[in-house]
């Protein structure tokens, strides 16, 4: 849960290409031997606060050759804080994975103009203002937001025209107060996989405009449904020109 302690001299390994999950919050020692992992694709990080931020950001910096990396802080106080710096994201990212309390997304998200990948969880961001951000994001693929992604008593998701251009998988899961997920024509224009899981407060009439996903081949949902939703989204998947299944339900 709280990552490993990196054994002394890990720097040295200068061909090392995944490393992961480390916990960062053990001192700065760990900071001085992973910046020198200069060859690293994938990295994943715990531990991550105010006190060592500035440093983990910087540390990341240097990472060029970085394709994936999750950071994640566990507690009330999570990532709030620590994602704010001045930062120049290494430009090759394409998998992100955030667990723990933000409130609002890093400034820096909007230059991951290579992104295909995003996992949210327990982030507790702002809705409408994130949705708005991530929606720009040119080759965002798959986005799933997890648990506590997202903070309301009530969330309405209302996905807007001309956002998400090329995203394939969207997947919902566990997120609690979600009551509805809507389509604007001319959103999500690629959409290949809707997964929802565990989402058992989505209103009768919760989807909207599915019928208009053009690219639409499958609705996974999984846990409890009532019937009155799955009629109304069958109706909906009946009305696709692409024709595509329902599963799981």
């Amino acid at each position: 849960m709280y990552g490993v302690e990196a054994p002394d001299g890990i720097g040295q390994l200068n061909d090392l290409q995944t490393l992961g999950v480390v916990n960062v919050a053990v001192g700065k020692a760990i900071l001085r031997e992973l910046e020198k992992l200069t060859k690293l694709h994938k990295l994943g990080l715990t531990g991550v606060n105010k006190e060592n931020s500035q440093a983990v950001m910087s540390v990341i910096a240097n990472l060029s050759l970085l394709h994936s990396l999750s950071l994640r802080a566990e507690g009330d106080q999570g990532l709030q804080g620590c994602l704010d710096h001045k930062f120049s994201p290494p430009s090759k990212l394409q998998s992100l994975k955030i667990y723990g309390n933000l409130v609002t997304l890093p400034t820096w998200i909007t230059q991951l103009q290579n992104l295909a990948k995003l996992k949210l969880r327990s982030t507790q961001l702002k809705l409408a203002l994130s949705l708005e951000v991530l929606g720009k994001l040119p080759h965002l693929a798959i986005l799933r937001l997890w648990k506590n992604s997202f903070k309301s008593k009530e969330l309405i998701f209302l996905f807007q025209q001309g956002t998400f251009p090329s995203l394939l998988l969207l997947e919902i899961k566990d997120i609690d107060g979600l009551k509805s997920l809507s389509f604007t024509q001319g959103a999500m224009p690629r959409l290949e996989l809707l997964h929802t899981d565990n989402c058992i407060h989505i209103d009768n009439n919760g989807f909207s405009g599915v019928s208009s996903l053009p690219s639409l081949k499958e609705v996974m949902l999984k846990g409890d449904c009532n019937d009155e939703l799955l009629k109304n989204l069958r109706n909906q998947l009946a009305l696709n020109q692409n024709q595509p299944v329902l599963k799981g339900a």
